[in-house]
């Protein structure tokens, strides 16, 4: 078996992600951003085991993301932004282990970031802004060790900020976002 790479960025493309995408088994590239892919990311996904990086940032996408993301443990990066996805973040999300970068912004995700969130014991890079999330950030994040980049402005959370984020020694605060802000002064 070799390992193939699908590149299809930057394009006019139209329509929606066939389901038949999950039979490219040994995909580990997969780019399909910056086009007008709409329809839904489809739960066939969840059979391309061998996916390292998933890019399908800038595009229409809608609808929830499938539950059998979780499947693709192997992950290193999940580009999901400026897209029409709704709906909670699944919390399979959690069996992502190896996911390094992750990023949700510009869509109308709602829900609270589900506890799971915190066994991405390797990310180092989350960006869930400009969503609807509400409720509370979640302790469990605090558990993310590796975050260097967190970025939840423009959503609708309440309550306290976790203590436990003060964990998180390698967050690097930058921007003018209210929320860095508040970070800054918890952390530092």
């Amino acid at each position: 078996m070799h390992r193939a790479d699908l590149f299809l960025q930057s394009n006019q493309f139209t329509g929606a992600i066939p389901t038949t995408i999950g039979e490219l088994g040994n995909l580990y590239n997969l780019n399909i951003s910056d086009n007008k892919i709409a329809g839904t990311v489809p739960t066939q996904i969840g059979m391309m085991s061998k996916l390292r990086d998933a890019s399908m940032f800038q595009n229409r996408i809608g609808g929830r993301i499938p539950g059998e993301i979780g499947y693709l443990t192997d992950l290193l990066a999940l580009y999901l932004d400026s897209n029409r996805l709704t709906g909670p973040i699944p919390t399979s999300i959690g069996k992502l282990t190896s996911l390094v970068d992750l990023r949700l912004r510009a869509n109308k995700l709602t829900g609270t970031i589900p506890s799971e969130v915190g066994e991405l014991k390797n990310l180092e890079y989350l960006r869930a802004s400009d969503n609807q999330f509400s409720g509370t950030i979640p302790t469990d994040m605090g558990k993310m060790l590796k975050l260097e980049f967190l970025y939840l402005e423009e959503n609708d959370f309440d309550g306290l900020i976790p203590s436990e984020l003060g964990e998180l020694h390698k967050l690097q605060v930058s921007g003018p976002s209210r929320m860095d802000h508040v970070l800054k002064v918890i952390i530092f």
